[in-house]
């Protein structure tokens, strides 16, 4: 099974399962193999979605090593999913597919399930906060606010407040259900939350920062990895633990290229602080360097830096003043007719 996944990896590159999906019939044939028998088995599951704190608390798994790993790649499985080494199955979409509903069905261990729960106006904000984000270069954004929204409750598959649903389909394999609410899961109880994980399935606790909490959303971090190219020189703007992800503003990368291969060789050049943002250092870097080639001028690398940054700034300036609140979503859906 490793050795297929190897070639095929070799061969399209990193996302070459996204690769293959662009062909329809590739796309079933390749998730297909979770139908496989053999699957490693798992300790817990997690059920959430964009806009509940998911991809935060994940990283807190990650960092006690309870090994979360996501099962769903946009709107198909990954390949090979249940064959990888992991401690959690993490769930953050509901399809309505037969085929996700016949793999789900194969999975036979009862272990506990944790479901991140939030109210859905909440939820429906941050997904439309994220999405401004994937359409930024439409010049006519500020007069389809409404529009977006609108798209946003009926058509994005990962807004997520099909909660009962999404616990059903995981109820033959449920041992227990705790509910994490966004109390629970913010900054006053989350030590708390994460301790009593770790000592349920035997992670070692982690101590979080008291001054700040990584679960309160921002943007900014979306903006990287910022990759660009000086004198045939690949270089780089990260923020720690997002290498392997993709700048999510779309006037800052061509859309085609996010599944190319990203299995970069990564050399750190210097530390950056960037005003307002301190929480989350950037970092520049080097990237597929050979030493034979000639490298670019680094004084032309850090000025087309600090180009970059003040471009990402802007956009984040004008970002927050797209952004809706509460109110606005209500009064805006109100108007629509409602959801």
């Amino acid at each position: 099974m490793q050795l297929l996944k190897q070639v095929l990896r070799r061969r399209f590159g990193r996302y070459w399962f996204k690769v293959l999906s662009d062909n329809i019939f590739l796309r079933y044939l390749v998730s297909y193999i979770n139908l496989m028998p053999f699957k490693k088995p798992y300790a817990y599951i997690l059920l959430g979605g964009h806009g509940l704190g998911l991809q935060a608390f994940m990283s807190y798994l990650d960092e006690m090593k309870a090994k979360p790993r996501e099962i769903f790649a946009y709107d198909f499985m990954y390949p090979f999913v249940f064959h990888e080494e992991f401690d959690g199955i993490v769930i953050d979409k509901m399809l309505d597919d037969s085929f996700v509903k016949q793999v789900l069905g194969t999975l036979k261990l009862r272990v506990p399930v944790y479901q991140i729960i939030r109210d859905p106006i909440s939820v429906i904000k941050s997904c439309y906060n994220i999405e401004l984000l994937h359409c930024f270069s439409n010049a006519k954004i500020q007069e389809n606010r409404e529009k977006m929204l609108i798209h946003v409750v009926k058509d994005l598959s990962y807004l997520m407040f099909c909660f009962t649903s999404m616990q059903k389909s995981v109820q033959h394999i449920t041992s227990d259900v705790t509910y994490l609410t966004q109390d629970l899961i913010g900054q006053e109880n989350l030590q708390n939350t994460l301790n009593n994980f770790a000592d349920r399935f035997g992670y070692k606790h982690i101590e979080l920062p008291k001054e700040k909490s990584v679960l309160k959303g921002t943007a900014f971090p979306r903006a990287f990895p910022y990759i660009f190219e000086i004198n045939s020189n690949l270089f780089g703007l990260f923020i720690e633990g997002r290498e392997k992800r993709h700048c999510e503003i779309d006037i800052f990368f061509d859309k085609r290229s996010i599944f190319r291969e990203r299995d970069y060789e990564i050399q750190k050049i210097k530390d950056l602080k960037i005003r307002g943002n301190e929480d989350y250092p950037v970092y520049l870097a080097r990237l597929n360097y050979d030493e034979r080639e000639s490298m670019a001028n680094l004084g032309d690398v850090e000025s087309k830096t600090k180009e970059i940054i003040e471009s990402i700034l802007e956009v984040l300036e004008e970002h927050q003043k797209l952004m809706l609140n509460e109110d606005q979503i209500m009064d805006m859906l109100c108007r629509g007719g409602g959801i």
